[in-house]
């Protein structure tokens, strides 16, 4: 999630003291004759974009209001939920939860204007109706989809889950707390048969990604302890076959 974003302009007064009069978190600088501000947002995983604030957005979103610039209006609506509903292209599952939907960078050069938006789906999704779904809900503009990889979904009592949740059960003694899930996997997105497994711990913010990311050292250790547990025990499931 953009943390910050820069836009410089023509020096106008009037849209300092517009921003200023929105409460909109921002700094500004005389940079060359120019006017640079910095809108400032909070930074997120790109797969929980609910959880930060979108800088870009906000600088779409005010440019748009005071200077009346259509696109801009029209694609803030577009992009503002971060589920996808904006663009048709919402899902939800019981598993995975919903959608994402993140503009990730944005840009502006020699008259062109970019925008990057990280779309993660869940499984009850379909990725041809979703492409359909968002180039009909984009149409106006040049839209293109860069790739897609399937979703990385295993059922709750699959062997695989349910080993390596035991592992987390016995080295913790947590029972209560339920699988989790979220729209990241890294390389088992792209790798057969594997999961993306830990390491985060109920109750403790790990600022995932944003500034301040950090990790107790205790909890380095219980995920050494359950790791090793995992490989044994995975293991001794393939030796069960």
């Amino acid at each position: 999630v953009i943390e910050k974003c820069d836009v410089l302009l023509d020096i106008d007064n009037k849209f300092l003291d517009y921003l200023k009069s929105k409460n909109i978190n921002f700094e500004s600088k005389i940079q060359k004759d120019k006017l640079l501000i910095s809108f400032i947002g909070k930074a997120a995983h790109g797969s929980v974009p609910q959880f930060g604030v979108n800088a870009g957005m906000i600088a779409i979103r005010e440019l748009g209001s005071f200077y009346g610039i259509k696109e801009f209006k029209e694609l803030y609506s577009k992009f503002e939920d971060v589920y996808g509903r904006g663009i048709n292209a919402y899902s939800v599952s019981e598993d995975m939860g919903e959608n994402s939907s993140n503009i990730g960078i944005i840009k502006y050069d020699n008259g062109e204007f970019e925008m990057i938006d990280n779309f993660r789906y869940v499984d009850t999704a379909n990725f041809e109706e979703l492409k359909k779904n968002i180039l009909e809900s984009l149409k106006g503009f040049d839209v293109n989809i860069g790739f897609g990889v399937p979703v990385l979904h295993y059922p709750k009592d699959s062997v695989v889950v349910k080993t390596l949740l035991k592992a987390y059960q016995e080295e913790t003694g947590d029972y209560e707390t339920p699988v989790l899930a979220i729209g990241g996997g890294t390389y088992a997105k792209v790798t057969k048969n594997v999961i993306a497994f830990g390491m985060d711990f109920p109750g403790w913010n790990s600022h995932m990604h944003s500034p301040g990311e950090c990790v107790k050292v205790a909890s380095l250790f219980k995920g050494m302890a359950i790791y090793a547990n995992a490989i044994v025990s995975l293991g001794d499931k393939l030796n069960e076959n």
